[in-house]
């Protein structure tokens, strides 16, 4: 084997064993979060219902978001 060819075999082994060890970092992160995290449930706030059959998409409204409207 030319050691070019060698080179760039080491090359795309090392970007490949990087990125799936970025990737599998990345995974573990977001199953440990879930594993481990804390639910947080919102009220929402009642909003004018639409039909989706119509078109008109709703728009979710969390009654916090009303609340912190009011204290500023």
């Amino acid at each position: 084997m030319k050691p070019a060819t060698r080179r760039n075999l080491i090359v795309v082994i090392a970007a490949t064993a990087l990125s799936l060890a970025v990737v599998n970092l990345a995974i573990w992160g977001k199953e440990r979060h879930l594993a481990q995290g804390e639910a947080v449930f919102l009220e929402l706030a009642p909003v004018d219902p639409r039909s989706l059959m119509q078109g008109d998409y709703m728009a979710l409204n969390f009654e916090i978001a009303n609340r912190i409207r009011e204290a500023l």
